[in-house]
């Protein structure tokens, strides 16, 4: 669990900054993004299950037994690899604003509603679910948060935040349209989140990723830590 404590407690703020709400000693998003989580992602299966509806998702790094999930209201939703870079061994270049406007790119960070909703917009494409836009209207106001843009010919292409604790940026929501993949616009928002760390002295990046993203975070220095598990209702 030590060597995953960066990565969970990134989470925890992270979620609760999106309006969790704390019920019965756990934290519950009742909107986007949906989720049921104790503060060190630990796992009581017969009480965070009570707190499940439908549309939930229980968040948890503990192992599961197939023996447990079998006697249980719950079911497998999906797996994600918790990996972590550490800064403290070397620096990471990024390509500037100057190079990005030579490819009629840019990235910009959301500042205001109108901002916020065109970045909802985007990234409800790119995952193909529904963010909440109050959500991200309220947290454009955290200090900690980076929500950012990379537009191409001035429109959205692709999306990520970044969220700081501590020493450690977490990396989250990174997702392309799907008119503008295999552009390479989600690794140059990578890139950027990596200079953001280095400029905030950060000694850690966290993030989450799917098997869509692996390569690329692996490319970039990132180390398997854990497993990020989800469980919904059967």
């Amino acid at each position: 669990m030590k060597v995953m404590h960066n990565n969970i407690n990134n989470m925890n703020v992270y979620w609760q900054a999106l309006g969790a709400k704390s019920e019965g000693g756990y934290f519950i998003n009742h909107t986007w993004p949906n989720k049921i989580w104790s503060a060190n992602l630990s796992l009581d299966l017969n009480e965070q299950s009570k707190l499940l509806n439908a549309g939930q998702s229980l968040m948890t790094v503990d192992v599961i037994s197939e023996d447990e999930l079998a006697t249980s209201p719950v079911v497998l939703k999906g797996q994600l690899v918790m990996m972590d870079l550490d800064l403290t061994t070397g620096s990471n270049a990024t390509p500037s604003q100057t190079d990005l406007s030579k490819q009629g790119r840019a990235i910009v960070q959301v500042e205001d509603q109108a901002q916020a909703d065109l970045w909802t917009e985007a990234c409800s494409k790119a995952f193909n679910y529904q963010i909440d836009k109050d959500a991200i209207r309220q947290f454009i106001q955290d200090e900690n948060s980076f929500v950012l843009a990379l537009t191409i010919d001035g429109e959205i292409a692709a999306t990520a935040i970044g969220y700081l604790t501590g020493d450690t940026l977490g990396i989250h929501q990174v997702g392309t349209v799907p008119d503008f993949r295999k552009q390479g616009a989600a690794a140059q928002l990578m890139h950027y989140l990596l200079e953001i760390a280095v400029e905030k002295s950060c000694t850690t990046v966290s993030l989450q990723a799917s098997k869509a993203g692996f390569h690329l975070y692996q490319k970039l220095g990132f180390n398997q830590v854990g497993t990020l598990t989800s469980l919904k209702l059967a």
